[in-house]
């Protein structure tokens, strides 16, 4: 279903500590986690935050990693079945498109694109821009 506006939701640097946030996540249509969710490094926070990111309400949910989130660089593959089974799209390397009405414009969309790299020499951990928005 179209819409006449998009309203996006971006959070990062949670570090382990998504459930104990002190306010509430606002509403949405897209809720974006743009990395460092992970507060020790474990496969296990992987499952924790897909879990309780797959149990937001909005209706598209994207992730990217940051430099503490080491199991997504070391297990790629199976961090990416984790956040599908929550219906989350991890994006490393990937683009996606949400398509929306904005005005009178129509066919329009959002593109998203997470650049890949090396987390210890990423350009997330060294805040340069990690994701652009573009209205195609």
């Amino acid at each position: 279903m179209l819409a006449e506006s998009l309203n996006i939701v971006a959070m990062s640097d949670t570090h382990g500590m998504h459930t104990e946030m002190e306010c509430d996540i606002p509403d949405g249509d897209v809720l974006i986690h743009a990395g460092d969710f992970c507060g020790r490094g474990l496969m296990e926070e992987v499952h924790g935050f897909a879990a309780w990111m797959g149990s937001q309400p909005h209706r598209y949910k994207l992730v990217t990693a940051g430099n503490h989130d080491r199991p997504i660089e070391e297990h790629e593959q199976a961090s990416r079945e984790v956040f599908a089974n929550y219906g989350i799209e991890l994006l490393i390397g990937d683009t996606v498109e949400i398509a929306f009405i904005k005005g009178s414009f129509r066919n329009s969309c959002i593109q998203f694109a997470f650049i890949k790299g090396s987390f210890r020499n990423s350009c997330i951990q060294f805040g340069k821009a990690v994701c652009a928005a573009v209205l195609v």
